[in-house]
């Protein structure tokens, strides 16, 4: 069958999936808004939703919740089949940020531009709607190192059971139920869809020395499968686990389209909201508090136009200082390198073929499986390349079931003709993360227009340790794809051996490895950090343990911008955990207390 038709009947099955699974669903938005509520929450993606939902638990409170994107019925089709994924990016329904131009980086090589893009969800779900859905927590001893620098109740005691609240674990039991947990409203599962390749790149590290693990229980370094959140094949966003069965209740309104342009501040007190709907100016207030889980550009950005930020800064811009305070520094986010090889084998794997195959899509409507229920990241490893002092990994691998070609116009062709194959073909990809930067970036703000983006300047390789990371990272991928397990299927270390743009350099010398970096360096969209949460006396953080906004009453921020560090994993996870622990704080409950005791007696 042709692409055409393939396209045509792709479009009619996902029309029928939507108008059967998912059109329903969204009855519940508000058509109007009440002039006071108790609880105003900005932003419903990961953290947002998450709060909105457990907030409005108590009936006696109210709760609005506001998205400045769409309800999700914009590319509803898409959102909950896993390998869609890639079709979300660029879309009405992703902010579309971009970085200032980062000539001492990687090039960015989408569009030809020497510029980093991060997804970042515009809708209801935020960017867990766009995510690739891996379920990672992190590391014990990130939350161990969070704790021991001012943030008190932030361990990774504090923490596990907000993680094991959430989690509905669908899969096979492991060896010790301490660490999963079923009953929660977030489906978590474990990717089985191509098993013969997981367990060769189970084995593969196995070679090198590393342990199979669950990397999401008590040893995270390691091999693993990966565990997606996906519940029967359907992604598990905030939107579908925690927001819409939340959405009839008479004390929740969730309003769509509605552009947060400012907190309204009287006397150090955040007293509502003013956002933009329609084109109309409107004001929210707020008896008893205003929650920012805007995310980490979105957040910092609100404050600021808001008089809460560098003082500095703002007084250029000619805002009003509400409070001085260090917003928008300290940006942190993973770097990655796409570490491809083409495989011999067809009978597992992603390709275009498989994907034009009407098979395919008959068998995810009737049966939500087959290649289409998969995120295509199947394995995690999380490694120490050797030189690194702290106890947590360094390096983290996502084994993906294909591999990029130059064919679907995302990358730069002329760049990397001689790097990434010009069409499909059977392969696998190793994403290579740096975990833990040492470079730091700033949001500030570009104008007092709140549609104007933020001026986004990650500053990635200030420090030159990030390029020694990923150089270490690069080796160990090399390595993998020499294992007796890889080599059986045809794998090919020398990739980036023909990379014209490394030419000048001896190859697989020091040199030769750096320009790789430069020039291959993409981001993962885990930013963070922008609003750090830390000890009240401590000059360099934003919020408090309790992420309340220094110096102002009635305003926290719950989002991955209060993270002190960058988590040694992706930042969904973390996110949602953060919301579930801010929730028990807002409302003065201990909703965990149960799991706690339980966690004892293991």
């Amino acid at each position: 069958m042709d692409l055409f038709k393939t396209a045509l009947l792709f479009g009619l099955l996902t029309y029928l999936f939507y108008y059967f699974k998912v059109s329903k669903e969204f009855r519940h938005v508000a058509k109007t808004i009440n002039s006071t509520y108790d609880y105003i929450i900005v932003g419903a993606g990961s953290a947002g939703a998450v709060l909105a939902s457990r907030l409005s638990e108590d009936p006696e409170v109210t709760v609005l919740l506001l998205e400045a994107g769409g309800d999700g019925t914009e590319n509803a089709e898409l959102y909950d089949i896993p390998l869609m994924t890639p079709k979300l990016s660029e879309s009405a329904s992703d902010w579309q940020y971009e970085g200032v131009p980062s000539h001492k980086s990687g090039v960015l090589i989408n569009m030809n531009k020497d510029k980093h893009y991060y997804i970042s969800g515009k809708v209801l779900g935020g960017s867990s709607m766009f995510n690739f859905m891996q379920y990672v927590r992190g590391n014990r001893y990130d939350y161990e190192e969070w704790a021991a620098n001012g943030c008190s109740g932030w361990s990774y005691d504090d923490v596990l059971p907000y993680f094991l609240k959430s989690e509905d674990y669908l899969s096979k039991e492991k060896d010790s139920t301490k660490y999963h947990h079923k009953g929660g409203p977030l489906g978590v599962t474990e990717e089985m869809v191509f098993p013969e390749l997981l367990k060769r790149f189970i084995e593969a590290g196995k070679e090198l020395g590393h342990k199979e693990v669950d990397y999401n229980a008590k040893e995270q370094v390691g091999f693993g499968v990966s565990q997606v959140n996906t519940r029967n094949g359907v992604r598990a966003s905030t939107l579908s686990e925690f927001l819409r069965p939340a959405m009839h209740r008479n004390n929740l309104n969730v309003a769509a389209n509605a552009h947060v342009t400012k907190v309204n501040i009287v006397n150090k007190k955040a007293t509502g909201v003013t956002f933009i709907r329609n084109g109309v100016k409107k004001v929210a207030n707020a008896r008893k508090e205003v929650i920012l889980s805007a995310g980490s550009f979105g957040s910092p950005q609100i404050l600021m136009l808001s008089g809460i930020g560098p003082k500095q800064h703002l007084e250029s811009l000619k805002i009003p200082v509400k409070m001085d305070l260090p917003v928008g520094e300290n940006l942190q986010n993973h770097l990655m390198i796409m570490f491809p090889s083409d495989i011999n084998i067809t009978s597992e794997g992603i390709t275009k073929s498989r994907l034009q195959d009407p098979r395919t899509y008959l068998q995810y409507l009737f049966f939500s499986s087959g290649v289409l229920s998969s995120t295509s990241a199947i394995g995690e490893a999380f490694v120490r390349s050797g030189l690194i002092r702290e106890k947590y990994p360094d390096i983290q691998f996502n084994f993906l079931v294909l591999q990029p070609n130059l064919e679907d116009g995302v990358f730069y062709s002329t760049f990397l003709k001689n790097v990434y194959r010009n069409k499909s073909v059977p392969g696998l990809t190793l994403l290579v993360t740096n975990l833990h930067p040492k470079s730091r970036g700033k949001v500030t703000l570009r104008s007092t227009d709140p549609f104007d983006y933020p001026f986004i300047d990650p500053n990635y390789f200030d420090q030159s340790e990030d390029i020694e990371t990923l150089k270490r990272g690069i080796k160990l991928a090399e390595a993998l794809f020499e294992t007796k397990a890889m080599k059986q299927i045809g794998t090919d270390s020398n990739i980036f051996k023909n990379a014209e743009f490394c030419a000048n350099h001896v190859y697989r010398s020091e040199q030769f490895y750096e320009c790789l970096v430069k020039h291959l360096s993409q981001v993962h969209s885990h930013q963070s950090s922008t609003c750090k949460m830390g000890s009240a006396q401590d000059n360099n953080t934003v919020v408090d343990p309790t992420l309340k906004v220094k110096g102002i009453t009635g305003l926290r921020v719950v989002d991955a911008s209060v993270m002190p560090n960058a988590i040694s994993g992706n930042a969904n996870a973390p996110v949602i955990m953060i919301a579930e622990k801010a929730a028990d704080m807002i409302r003065g409950i201990d909703s965990v207390k149960e799991i706690r005791k339980r966690l004892a007696k293991m």
